[in-house]
């Protein structure tokens, strides 16, 4: 029981975010950049079944937001985060239709899984002028650990977001700080200040000028690179298989229908005894179990664990925490398990499946 407790109480506390879509908002930032291998009606209509799952409004702006961001776009994502944590009950349920999903996306591949055109080219990139410092660049970057393409793709915007004078002291100091010797034959040996002709000082001031422009930009010119090369090695899929939107067949269709079966028994009902039988019929099933098995524990729980348990509330808990995952919307299983602790039956609750019958023994291999 404690380690149930225990269980619940990081449930509780880990409840990844949600979200709810807008087609042409979403297909426009998609197709704000140049990438023919992407298809962004795909994308779109993947976001969108992500949203319909959970239905929850602040949620699914949150999700837009978070995609504009990975693509480099302009975005509101901090006002989306504040929204979307404003009712906990939306955000636990939407949470749960995500799990059921495997998870909200939170990256630019996951957004776009399932999208890929296959036998399309790759984005095409700035060409680097063989000979040119930002080739040196370039390699400096690869350097630093990012692959080729990306560099090629993140260099000439950070370029061009300062000096070329800037551009060239920061580059060499960032050299020197992984181990790659950019000196040009003839300057070996010597400063890189005095090979740009500057004093340390200045030296030093263009490499800060430069330092913080980069930063500025950084956070916007790494994700729209990312989200430029991240498929260059995806095979991609045809047309039909795309229609999918990188959803299992019938995955997002059953997140969907569930999200839209209205209130769960918690709501509709208060009597605890038809709550408890409504919780182990529904939970017993998403559970996996037979019919047969799922009909033996409904009889039992009815035969042996509501006469033991002396109160229709200590029945409701023994259903609850054995089936009520399964069966209820997270936030009300969550409000459920709240209030069983707070009414102090947690513990009665607890005795009654430590020392009471073993129902789900007796039904084992029905």
């Amino acid at each position: 029981m404690r380690c149930f407790i225990s269980a619940f109480l990081a449930i509780l506390i880990c409840i990844p975010a949600p979200a709810f879509a807008e087609t042409d908002e979403v297909e426009a930032a998609c197709s704000s950049l140049a990438r023919p291998n992407i298809d962004c009606s795909c994308v779109a209509n993947r976001i969108d079944k992500f949203a319909a799952a959970g239905g929850y409004d602040a949620g699914g702006k949150y999700l837009v937001e978070s995609y504009k961001f990975l693509l480099g776009a302009e975005h509101d994502i901090l006002a989306a985060q504040e929204s979307r944590m404003a009712d906990v009950n939306s955000y636990m349920n939407y949470s749960q239709a995500m799990d059921d999903l495997g998870g909200e996306p939170d990256e630019i591949a996951e957004f776009e899984k399932g999208c890929v055109i296959a036998g399309a080219p790759v984005p095409t990139l700035p060409t680097i002028p063989s000979g040119s410092f930002l080739e040196s660049a370039v390699e400096v970057c690869k350097v630093s650990g990012s692959g080729e393409r990306n560099c090629q793709c993140m260099e000439p915007r950070i370029r061009n977001s300062m000096s070329a004078r800037e551009y060239e002291a920061m580059t060499r100091d960032i050299a020197d700080w992984v181990g790659l010797d950019i000196k040009r034959p003839g300057n070996a040996g010597k400063p890189h200040a005095a090979i740009m002709g500057l004093s340390e000082d200045q030296y030093s001031k263009l490499v800060a000028a430069a330092a913080a422009k980069r930063s500025n930009i950084i956070d916007q010119v790494t994700n729209v690179c990312l989200a430029t090369v991240w498929a260059d090695e995806d095979p991609g899929l045809s047309t039909s298989a795309r229609s999918a939107s990188g959803f299992d067949p019938g995955e997002a269709e059953a997140a969907i229908e569930k999200a839209n079966e209205g209130p769960s028994v918690m709501k509709t009902e208060s009597d605890e005894l038809v709550r408890a039988r409504t919780i182990i019929k529904d939970g017993c099933s998403a559970q996996g179990q037979s019919a047969a098995y799922c009909t033996c524990v409904a009889k039992e729980f009815d035969a042996k664990i509501v006469p033991q348990a002396g109160t229709s509330s200590k029945a409701f808990g023994w259903a609850l925490l054995l089936y009520g995952e399964g069966a209820l919307p997270a936030a009300d299983f969550m409000n459920g398990m709240m209030e069983m602790s707070s009414s102090g039956e947690m513990e009665d609750v607890a005795m009654l499946m430590a020392t009471g019958p073993d129902v789900e023994g007796m039904c084992y291999g029905q």
